[in-house]
């Protein structure tokens, strides 16, 4: 399986097409430059649900990773129980992948990928050591993609997905300032923060983003 999982997903790249070989790529989280804002109040709503009533054996069928079992574990005892009902309603299975396979950077940490009826949801293994509760903000963000061709409005819900379990899981403040997804991180949690009903930071980041510009079917 890993051989055909490979092979498909470097044709789909070089080729450019979705559906090329049953295999298809969506829902990139790729590295874009968020600028810190100081105003921190929190305005918005957590309206996920608190109980998910998912079980050790539900979470050893999502995924054989340690990482990011202790990952859904995380998302789990925080209440994120939509994350991983929408995990096992869709039939999704979660893998580190070393991305430089695929002829891509680290400038992408996650995506959702197809292969033939199989979901995926797929980490670039260059973040395989970075906080557990790191690799769940990177899960809840990418279990939002579920339109075949990526939209402006399901980015902005899956990186506001991203910046409000970032905000609610982080510990403090001693994190690396090195690990390039910790600093995402950190710089969504702060527009999360300084947003304002009538004012949301990362919709104006990502409309503002040559490279959601670009991918984005902005509409």
């Amino acid at each position: 399986m890993k051989k055909a999982f490979i092979t498909a997903a470097i044709l789909v790249l070089l080729t450019n097409n979705a559906f090329a070989f049953n295999f298809h790529f969506f829902g990139k989280t790729h590295v874009d430059k968020f600028t810190n804002d100081s105003r921190f109040n929190n305005n918005r709503v957590n309206t996920l649900t608190n109980d998910s009533g998912f079980s050790k054996n539900n979470i050893n069928e999502l995924t054989n990773d340690y990482t990011i079992k202790a990952a859904l574990n995380m998302l789990q005892t925080n209440g994120e129980g939509e994350v991983l009902n929408s995990l096992s309603k869709m039939h999704v299975k979660l893998m580190f992948y070393d991305f430089s396979k695929m002829g891509m950077s680290g400038n992408y940490y996650a995506m959702k990928a197809k292969q033939g009826r199989q979901l995926y949801i797929v980490i670039n293994r260059r973040y395989k050591n970075s906080p557990t509760e790191a690799i769940a903000c990177l899960i809840a963000h990418e279990i939002v993609h579920k339109l075949p061709k990526l939209t402006f409005h399901e980015e902005e819900t899956a990186t506001t997905e991203e910046a409000q379990c970032w905000t609610s899981l982080k510990k403090d403040n001693s994190y690396s300032s090195k690990d390039a997804l910790i600093n995402r991180l950190n710089d969504l949690s702060a527009l999360y923060l300084a947003s304002t009903p009538g004012n949301d930071l990362i919709k104006d980041k990502i409309a503002n983003s040559s490279f959601y510009r670009n991918q984005l079917a902005m509409k």
